[in-house]
């Protein structure tokens, strides 16, 4: 069985590194905070709507980076970094391990490693019971 995230998210500065800055902020401009299905060719109804945004090279450089990828687009970085720790969240729910989740998490471009996976999972655990490092600050009565 093949783990499942759903989506990929996507920042402004992914975009930015394939795109340019300015396709990033229109890309933003209009799917910013929505998750959309990139076609895997360059046809279709969403790539007519990326290239009336885009223009028609762009839109097939758009379309040739995340072909068919079901891509949530972060309205800002900490948007992101929330859609990616969702997304680790829900692999780790289905069991995988910290390696396995570094094997199977991708985002464009990028790959992690099990030391992040573990490091942000763990952060993550420390912000919902804040104060429980799991030793005793004070002697049992």
């Amino acid at each position: 069985m093949r783990p499942v995230i759903g989506r990929a998210s996507v920042s402004a500065s992914i975009l930015a590194d394939y795109l340019g800055e300015h396709a990033a902020a229109v890309v933003i401009e209009h799917y910013g905070g929505a998750s959309i299905k990139t076609p895997r060719r360059p046809q279709g109804r969403v790539f007519d709507d990326l290239c009336a945004r885009l223009g028609p090279d762009l839109a097939a450089l758009f379309v040739e980076t995340f072909q068919g990828e079901h891509l949530y687009v972060a309205l800002s970085e900490h948007d992101a970094a929330a859609a990616r720790l969702a997304d680790l969240l829900a692999l780790q729910a289905q069991g995988l391990t910290f390696a396995q989740i570094a094997q199977v998490y991708r985002a464009p471009g990028k790959r992690y490693t099990e030391r992040w996976v573990r490091e942000l999972l763990r952060r993550h655990d420390e912000q919902q019971a804040p104060g429980c490092s799991g030793k005793l600050t004070s002697p049992p009565p």
